[in-house]
């Protein structure tokens, strides 16, 4: 392959599994109420393409969920890409209940978002630039962050029905995700039994697959993301 059509094949690499790992996270947060700060590294063809940070901070009903994807190495010269989300809000009856989720994304592809969940009202309004799209909430609706979170407590309380409807863009999407058997998977020369999961759309040629970890606090050790066969993965590299 020629050095430019690796460039390009990098580069829609890094941004496909940068959008994928951030899809990834009426559930019950008891399970799940430590706050946690983890790092991962990001691998595609066999190469460190960026990092991802994940952090997680409680204070009593309150919760604020943020990542960091930032590319690295060739990735970085290439576009300097980073995606930046957060998502605030409440924790009601032991229930994730999202106030206002944010998404940045800069380099070759910027974007900004913000949805505004008014649950008085029943309304969730999504702003894209000048775009202002609103929809009538549905009681459980997360935003495409904390839903992660809801996954991991889900998993924890062995709710075999992993089904989240996430506000995204103006509209509500449904996302099922299937138990798989479980695992014991290396991280750091270190054995760790995992929990299984996956999330394969019927006609997409993407699949996403979670670790989660019980001894982690049920918190992905490992994530592959797979478009069209190319497969990229983030693995844990600290938790705190």
């Amino acid at each position: 392959m020629a050095i430019r059509d690796l460039t390009t094949a990098r580069q829609r690499t890094l941004y496909a599994s940068m959008f994928a790992f951030t899809l990834m996270s009426a559930t019950s947060a008891s399970a799940q109420t430590k706050s946690f700060d983890a790092r991962y590294e990001v691998r595609a063809h066999g190469l460190r393409i960026g990092e991802m940070r994940r952090k997680l901070e409680i204070k009593r009903d309150r919760y604020r969920f943020d990542s960091h994807i930032e590319s690295s190495g060739l990735a970085a010269l290439l576009n300097g890409g980073r995606i930046d989300e957060s998502s605030e809000g409440t924790i009601v009856a032991g229930s994730f209940q999202p106030l206002l989720y944010s998404h940045r994304r800069t380099g070759r592809k910027q974007r900004e978002t913000q949805i505004i969940f008014d649950w008085n009202r029943g309304a969730i309004k999504s702003i894209n630039g000048d775009q202002e799209l609103q929809i009538k909430a549905t009681h459980g609706t997360l935003d495409k962050l904390v839903y992660q979170m809801a996954l991991s407590v889900d998993v924890a309380n062995s709710v075999t029905y992993l089904h989240y409807l996430v506000a995204d863009g103006g509209r509500l999407k449904s996302y099922r995700w299937q138990r798989l058997p479980g695992e014991t998977v290396e991280i750091r020369d270190t054995p760790i039994s995992t929990i299984k999961v996956a999330y394969d759309p019927p006609g997409s040629g993407r699949k996403t697959v979670l670790w989660l970890a019980p001894s982690y606090h049920y918190l992905p050790v490992k994530i592959e993301y797979t478009d069209d066969g190319k497969v990229t993965t983030a693995v844990l590299l600290e938790l705190h």
